[in-house]
């Protein structure tokens, strides 16, 4: 049974483990070991061994509340990826390609993490608004500034037949994807038989009244069309992780603030520091608390020769090359400038300023991972630690956790010592 058709067997396990209920369902070993099972068919998530009676207690409790939080993972992904099978179906019939519809549909059912799925949505989101400047059904009422810029873009693209144009010189999102993934240019772009100006000439209109223009807009399309493509994400994201580096700069209020014993010091001046470093560490919490203080801005970039690394790669997968008999040469060297010029848009205009701000989110849940579960160490530690007696009243000191009566919130829970006598 594939995966698909698994989840309503195991959705009400997952209802049940964001609940008070959960204690009661992981004392049960039976319990423990079935819902761990689910967990391990759905590896993409969570990554744990099978709980066993031979287990001592203190580590059957640490994996079980591993069962929990990888259960509420499990729970978010498969809300985000129904969220996006349900667009999928919606653009069914529009799409009109057998071979994307299918292969996104495979992508759908193999994608391992919640990343992957917000790439496809955002493929989605690419054709859903094709669709809607087509039939001319976008929603204006209440959309905000950036919205409706988006939505003229689109319009433009539409009305001037860009997006048709694009077809005859690019690769669809399958021929892209498997270039990228073969580090080739296994499927090539088609040449038209007349040159880039008198193609432009015939897509001219009232809106787009030149060659140039017309060419220019081509270009912002296909960027963005290629920046939408899952693969394309998963390669700029796996590059950032590897190669990316971050600095700190101090602000006015920050040279004066932060001095030696101030809690920020230690981001006072951060100079390239490798992005994988702080990926198993709360530094970045430090970093965005003192962004938020006015102390310090962030910057998250690569250096230029990993640009050029990155430039390279998509021209060797895009661009057909002149050597090819099976392209006249003239024509061929015309329309790789409007593919190369197409790339620097997608990488300088789109990829790097999105991906940027998609690796400081992902650095913060890190490092707001590696809080909690230091967090969760240390306080383990604490209320194991037996207690302390008084030598001379013979009473002992211990921890205990109370609810703050006077603002009536979990969120305030104050550790205090309490005494109790033998």
């Amino acid at each position: 049974m594939n995966k698909l058709a698994k989840e309503d067997e195991i959705i009400w396990i997952l209802n049940y483990l964001s609940t008070i209920k959960t204690s009661k369902i992981i004392d049960n070993q039976s319990n423990r070991d079935e819902i761990s099972a689910i967990l391990q068919d759905f590896s993409q998530i969570s990554d744990f061994s099978p709980l066993n009676s031979s287990q001592d207690n203190e580590t059957q409790e640490d994996e079980a509340w591993n069962i929990i939080e990888a259960c509420k993972n499990l729970k978010d992904f498969l809300n985000q990826r129904n969220k996006v099978v349900e667009k999928l179906e919606e653009l069914k019939e529009y799409i009109n390609d057998n071979i994307t519809y299918d292969y996104i549909n495979n992508l759908l059912t193999r994608t391992k993490i919640i990343e992957e799925i917000r790439d496809i949505e955002n493929f989605l989101s690419f054709i859903d608004d094709i669709q809607k400047a087509e039939t001319n059904t976008y929603i204006l009422a209440g959309a905000t500034k950036k919205a409706i810029v988006k939505i003229k873009l689109f319009k433009t693209f539409v009305d001037c037949n860009i997006h048709k144009l694009a077809k005859l010189i690019s690769l669809n999102i399958t021929q892209f994807t498997q270039n990228l993934d073969n580090k080739e240019n296994t499927n090539k772009a088609s040449n038209p038989n007349d040159p880039p100006s008198q193609i432009a000439f015939n897509f001219t209109n009232n809106e787009i009244d030149s060659e140039i223009e017309v060419l220019q807009t081509l270009c912002k399309f296909m960027a963005l069309q290629i920046s939408s493509y899952p693969s394309v994400n998963k390669f700029f994201r796996d590059f950032y992780l590897e190669h990316a580096t971050i600095s700190t700069t101090l602000t006015d209020k920050g040279e004066i603030d932060i001095d030696v014993m101030h809690p920020n010091f230690r981001v006072k001046r951060i100079k390239n520091k490798p992005i994988k470093e702080l990926l198993s560490d709360d530094l970045f919490i430090n970093i965005i608390q003192a962004e938020a203080n006015k102390l310090i801005t962030f910057n998250i970039d690569i250096l230029d020769e990993d640009r050029n690394t990155i430039y390279e790669h998509f021209k060797l997968i895009f661009l057909n090359s002149n050597e090819d008999k099976i392209f006249n040469e003239k024509l061929n060297r015309e329309w790789n400038i409007v593919r190369e010029e197409a790339i620097r848009i997608m990488i300088e205009e789109c990829m790097l300023t999105k991906i940027s701000v998609d690796i400081a989110k992902y650095l913060r849940n890190k490092a707001e991972e590696h809080v909690i579960q230091n967090s969760k160490e240390v306080f383990k530690k604490l209320i194991w630690t037996k207690p302390l007696t008084n030598e001379f009243n013979n009473v002992m000191s211990v921890l205990s956790i109370i609810y703050d009566n006077l603002n009536n919130s979990v969120n305030n829970i104050n550790i205090i010592k309490q005494l109790i006598l033998i």
